[in-house]
């Protein structure tokens, strides 16, 4: 088990990377696909059956076609849907989709639902008559910016969406896919489940929290309840103020529910008792208030500033269960699950086991899922190909099916210990010929265990999640420093750092790494991840109120103003700026950032002073322009052309 954080950028391990494979499989349809407007079904006929009860979505989906077991799943490097025989150990079709599939989804009836991530719409497919036949697309839903999570409520009545760059959970008819409302979430939700009370539970991927939204008949209005996941640290190694100080957390991209067994004397029709799991990484930025002796965040005092926990969730109160993150060692521990990805649930007798798919170590984990912290009960570990991204369970064979993305492969565990049980099969893998270039950097950037990237071994997706960031401000010697977004915001953006004293990337990777205490990079290993770097993606901007963002653009382009005379075109004028510090700086001069996918990336300021944009334009001690005197409307225009960016 090990950590340690932040800021962090690249790291330095090697493993195997798969290569795009010339086509194998005749799997593309011939000619472009007409969209209807109905998502009903197209043919008649038994298709498959989802063989899971959870109705949640994962980037692998199982489903019974007679007695054959397929897998579903979501290739989004290669655009692909792959449609897998598991029993025989083969691909059948690869069936190639309009945008980046995340998640999929077997409905009752057969059809399968995809989130497209890399756009603003859902896609209904449906298997043709032969399971080896390509699936056809019947219809599309628009939903807000960089669908991800996909859930059904238990009646199998309503499809949720949630939207990850769209801070969004979209509310649809399961049978017609007519959306029926749009709930407004905290930023960055990612995994979804619906319980038996027609709530939605809503992991979020930064923040340490939790969304539930009553989907009930009537309901509309209401506000989210938001629960806090973060916990506090218990060690004699910490200072007392430390202990009382209350962790986030990031990396939650995952939630399952389950079921408690009954107690003795309880009646088997009595109501079930669930626990909600939301696998996530605890993390302390530090101390905002003082500066820390160390990079980022305080030093390690028996608890690293990032270390792996599950928050418990009492589905009928809505609280957390989970309190306290426990540190016994005076050194850090190797091998832990810092970049958790997916998560799924092995109902196996009276002690049900919950598996977590974990970047960075390439391994799936099965841990006590009746603990109050699983990751502190693992039962077992599975090695599987790089990236693990998707985990689905069939209960009935005792089988695990992990898609593993960087890979190119499933991975089919055998839970039961039967010898010869465990088996990879290959993909019919396409990436974009860019990305495949960058294979090696990717693996690099999120490998954990990696002491030449961090004294800890730490990743670079602990802090630029998926090339993006964490939404914290850490605590370093130089004073507080927000970490920043680098999907979409590197090219033509020199000088690099909060400082602006790296010419290159590469040679801010080579910083990164002396400040987090890392043993250092070979020059191939940084290159590598600059390519990477190059190559992350953005997310879809958001469609703004046309007249509102244009007027917002006219203000800012206004000199009165004075915003786009430093960041031009809204990116950057590559110079670094005298501004006025605060106590705890003793930096006084910053870099001017790119306000690329600005709306998306708060705390704001390279200290990260503003929780929000329009603090930052309402703020009449700012230095930064003349928003503050504008009126209300003006400010409200100005940050809706700021999102739109």
């Amino acid at each position: 088990m090990r950590r340690v954080v932040i800021a962090c950028l690249f790291v330095g391990a090697c493993a195997k990377v798969p290569s795009a494979r010339a086509p194998s499989l005749v799997a593309e349809p011939e000619s472009p696909i007409v969209v209807p407007v109905s998502c009903a079904r197209r043919t008649q006929g038994s298709r498959p059956v989802a063989v899971s009860t959870t109705r949640q979505g994962s980037a692998v989906a199982l489903a019974r076609a007679g007695d054959k077991l397929l897998a579903y799943v979501a290739d989004a490097d290669s655009r692909s849907v792959h449609t897998v025989d598991v029993d025989e150990g083969r691909e059948l079709v690869r069936t190639r989709v309009d945008g980046e599939p995340r998640q999929i989804l077997v409905l009752p009836d057969g059809r399968l639902v995809v989130s497209l991530s890399d756009g603003s719409h859902i896609a209904v497919l449906e298997p043709g008559d032969a399971t080896s036949a390509p699936l056809t697309t019947i219809c599309e839903r628009e939903v807000p910016a960089e669908p991800w999570g996909l859930a059904l409520s238990t009646d199998d009545a309503k499809l949720v969406v949630t939207s990850a760059w769209g801070s969004a959970l979209t509310v649809l008819d399961a049978a017609t896919l007519e959306v029926k409302r749009i709930v407004p979430l905290p930023r960055d939700p990612r995994g979804v489940l619906v319980d038996d009370a027609r709530m939605a539970f809503v992991g979020h991927l930064v923040g340490g929290k939790m969304s539930v939204v009553d989907l009930g008949e009537g309901q509309g209005s209401e506000a989210p309840v938001s629960i806090d996941l973060g916990v506090r640290k218990s060690t004699p190694l910490a200072q007392p103020a430390d202990r009382l100080a209350k962790r986030t957390g990031s990396q939650g991209y995952a939630l399952v529910s389950v079921a408690l067994p009954a107690m003795a004397g309880v009646a088997a029709e009595a109501t079930v008792t669930r626990r909600i799991l939301a696998p996530m990484v605890s993390v302390d930025p530090g101390d905002p208030e003082r500066r820390s002796s160390v990079y980022y965040g305080p030093p390690f005092d028996g608890i690293a500033k990032q270390t792996p926990t599950v928050g418990v969730v009492d589905p009928e109160s809505r609280q957390p269960l989970s309190k306290y993150v426990l540190g016994t060692s005076e050194t850090t521990y190797a091998r832990e699950c810092l970049l958790p990805r997916a998560a799924a649930v092995r109902v196996h007798g009276k002690t049900p086991s919950l598996l977590v798919a974990c970047f960075g170590i390439d391994a799936v984990l099965e841990l006590d899922a009746l603990t109050l912290d699983p990751f502190r009960a693992e039962r077992r570990r599975f090695a599987v190909p790089p990236g693990p991204e998707g985990i689905a369970v069939d209960d009935a064979s005792g089988r695990a099916v992990v898609f593993s993305q960087l890979g190119a492969a499933l991975t089919v565990l055998g839970l039961d210990g039967a010898a010869g049980a465990t088996r990879t099969i290959p993909l019919d893998y396409h990436p974009d010929p860019a990305l495949a270039a960058a294979a090696r950097g990717r693996v690099l950037f999120y490998r954990t265990d990696d002491t030449g990237i961090s004294g800890d071994g730490i990743a670079c997706s602990s802090c630029h999640l998926d090339g993006r960031e964490d939404g914290l401000t850490w605590t370093t010697p130089m004073g507080p420093r927000q970490t920043p977004m680098l999907a979409g915001r590197l090219a033509g953006t020199a000088p690099y750092g909060w400082e602006g004293d790296r010419a290159t990337v590469a040679g801010y990777i080579a910083n990164t790494v002396e400040r987090l205490g890392g043993k250092g990079l070979k020059a191939e290993d940084v290159d590598d991840l600059a390519v990477f770097l190059g190559v992350l993606k953005a997310p879809s901007r958001p469609r703004p109120d046309a007249a509102l963002a244009s007027r917002g653009r006219e203000l800012f382009e206004d000199a009165a103003q004075g915003c786009g005379t430093c960041h031009v075109g809204g990116a950057t004028d590559a110079k670094v700026h005298g501004f006025s510090p605060t106590a705890k700086d003793i930096q006084t001069s910053f870099d001017t950032p790119s306000l690329e996918f600005i709306g998306g990336t708060a705390p704001y300021f390279h200290d990260g002073r503003y929780a929000t944009l329009e603090a930052l334009l309402a703020d009449p001690e700012s230095s930064m322009g003349h928003s503050a005197s504008l009126p209300a409307e003006d400010r409200a225009a100005l940050a809706a052309y700021l999102r739109s960016l």
